[in-house]
């Protein structure tokens, strides 16, 4: 039988490049004030694994080759300049010395950078590769461990314009990642309405767990926020809690952070009143509630367009994404088998599609998100790659058998019409009330062994 997702029980995970380790709270003097220490060495533990696989991507490849401009370094080098650098960003948090923003934005870039040099990886064990693409995508994997834009090859006297600024292969600073909103696709869902005007869209609503409770409350929004914006969530039975609202600096995205530790909330099904007050207007306006619960996370999954590859600027083409939630303490491998009007699709050949990177997940929360990249693009702009295989070409039903560890796990739907747009969920059909995502919302199907049949 089919469920219809409900965007009310929706549990989807931030970033991390730190793992579920156990946090404890921490009054530091003002203006800091509470914070939730980090465990430290699961960074350590991280990046020391990134440097294994770092290592043996790169293969034959030797220290000292030239790619593009420069002399490929010994990789273990750079990853020990990012893996001190982030010891020293959460030695320095735990010890009062940075505030609760800085030490989020600093940890997201560095997750974004985690997350690149994965994507990079995975390509990288592509056999196909011929040696210009392989030189191209080793020039990527050393930009990003110097956390700057890829060098490219010395252009041939007169025949190849100097790239504009905005011609660089990476935004400086800036990492998209698989599982990250793109706002820009040309192939978003139907948006519901406003549901006040100045009031940003909930896209989705996200919490950290501490032991057997509640840690933080993350609440995305899809907008602009003033400085003088509120944000408030109320649990069951308790009083009103104010929460951090940040803007994004290169999105219209608003972040909230709602402090939840103090109530002591057993981690299980939650469901939060929520307000927004709007400075200019000097007005608060109720919001629908927000409900969380672990046990049906994983019965969410969505197709996403991003740009391929996910980080290059300027973007030449779109590709879609499975996006799939499960709930699990451990970093399974998800595979899919996809069936297009009951063809098998293949990518490289085989008819398993791998998930890519690592799954994202907050902090102590066995809630996660995979990424399956589906073989096929869209051009962006218009105009057609050639020898590309276009997603266009491959409009009817999708089945989507998702595995993970090798065992049955969901059977995904959906319909790709003759635009490359998708019949859109009947949760997502841009009425009041709707789901607001840039992503599309899939029909969904339990096939584990407990519930198939």
């Amino acid at each position: 039988m089919t469920r219809r997702h409900s965007f009310h029980c929706l549990l989807t995970c931030l970033f991390s490049a730190a793992g579920c380790a156990t946090y404890s709270s921490y009054r530091c003097p003002e203006p800091i004030g509470e914070i939730v220490r980090q465990e430290c060495d699961d960074y350590r533990l991280r990046y020391e694994s990134l440097a294994a696989k770092v290592k043996f991507s790169i293969g034959s490849v030797s220290i000292g080759a030239e790619v593009g401009s420069e002399k490929l370094r010994d990789p273990s080098e750079l990853i020990q300049v990012m893996m001190q650098r982030m010891l020293a960003l959460c030695h320095d948090f735990n010890a009062c010395r940075v505030d609760s923003r800085d030490y989020q934005r600093r940890r997201e870039e560095a997750d974004q950078a985690f997350t690149a040099v994965m994507a990079v990886l995975e390509q990288l064990k592509n056999p196909s590769l011929t040696p210009p693409e392989r030189q191209r995508m080793l020039g990527e994997l050393l930009a990003i461990l110097k956390g700057g834009p890829a060098q490219a090859p010395a252009p041939a006297p007169d025949k190849t314009p100097e790239k504009k600024p905005s011609d660089r292969e990476f935004s400086e600073g800036f990492f998209r990642d698989s599982t990250g909103y793109w706002y820009e696709s040309k192939l978003r869902p139907p948006q519901p309405p406003p549901a006040q005007p100045g009031v940003p869209a909930m896209l989705e609503a996200t919490a950290s767990k501490n032991g057997n409770f509640y840690s933080h409350l993350f609440v995305r929004f899809f907008g602009k926020a003033e400085a003088d914006d509120q944000f408030f969530v109320t649990p069951p039975g308790k009083e009103e809690l104010r929460c951090e609202l940040s803007a994004a600096r290169k999105e219209p995205e608003v972040t909230a952070n709602c402090n939840l530790e103090k109530h002591k909330l057993p981690f299980g099904p939650l469901r939060l009143a929520a307000r927004y007050f709007v400075g200019a207007k000097e007005q608060s306006f109720e919001l629908r509630a927000i409900a969380l619960d672990p046990r049906t996370a994983g019965t969410s999954a969505w197709l996403a367009f991003q740009p391929d590859p996910v980080r290059k600027d300027p973007i030449t083409r779109e590709r879609p994404w499975l996006l799939v939630t499960l709930v699990s303490s451990q970093h399974p491998s998800v595979t899919a088998r996809c069936f297009e009007n009951g063809k098998p699709v293949l990518q490289d050949g085989a008819a398993v599609l791998k998930a890519n990177g690592f799954p994202a997940g907050a902090y102590g929360s066995p809630v996660k998100r995979v990424s399956i990249p589906l073989p096929y693009v869209v051009p962006y702009p218009e105009d057609s790659p050639e020898g590309e295989d276009l997603w266009s070409r491959h409009a009817g039903e999708w089945r989507c058998k998702v595995s993970v560890d090798g065992e049955p796990y969901q059977e995904v739907r959906f319909k790709v019409k003759s635009d490359g747009s998708l019949e859109a969920h009947p949760d997502q059909q841009g009425r009041p009330g709707n789901v607001a995502s840039p992503w599309w919302l899939l029909d969904t199907r339990d096939i584990t062994e407990k519930n198939a049949g």
